[in-house]
């Protein structure tokens, strides 16, 4: 089996209200190779289902089922799962515009000095209405302050380089 070039990794936790839009914009990713990984959470609303239906017509999502732990052990199993030389995060009700993976991996294999890459994001209402927009810019080391901080703050958008993260996340444990 090919190695994927960026694994997704998504964590679902009774979330069948907003996943079916949230995988279609993962699935519909344009110009990249790429593994789909959910961890379904101990899901009791009907998302078991959903994933069971989107894996059966799509092979490259893989959908891992295990008793609820909580966010951060559901995510640590999707990324010690993950295959892809990169790994993107994608919570279960986040929609992602179609090209953002290849846009980021170009970026990240231009600048090999990089281990991680941030994007905008754009948080909706629950009738999809646009409410803010979540900018990051500047130079590297602002940013990497920002996000240790936790000023500028939400991680899902965060892609890494999966040789960097793994020795981050041993290191870290």
């Amino acid at each position: 089996m090919a190695v994927p070039t960026i694994s997704v990794v998504t964590s679902v936790y009774n979330g069948a209200e907003h996943l079916r839009q949230s995988v279609e914009s993962v699935l519909g990713q344009t110009d990249m190779d790429f593994e789909f990984l959910i961890v379904d959470d101990g899901s009791t609303d009907g998302s078991t289902a959903i994933l069971a239906e989107y894996a059966a017509r799509d092979a490259r999502m893989r959908v891992i089922e295990q008793e609820n732990q909580g966010l951060t052990k559901a995510l640590i199993r999707g990324c010690a799962e993950a295959r892809g030389e990169y790994i993107a995060r994608h919570d279960g009700d986040d929609l992602s515009l179609p090209g953002r993976f290849a846009t980021q991996v170009a970026w990240l294999q231009a600048h090999s000095e990089a281990a991680f890459v941030c994007c905008w994001s754009y948080c909706i209402g629950p009738a999809g209405e646009a409410l803010f927009e979540v900018k990051r810019s500047g130079e590297a080391e602002a940013c990497m302050t920002g996000l240790l901080e936790r000023e500028e703050a939400e991680f899902r958008d965060l892609r890494a380089r999966l040789d960097l993260l793994v020795y981050s996340v041993s290191w870290f444990n």
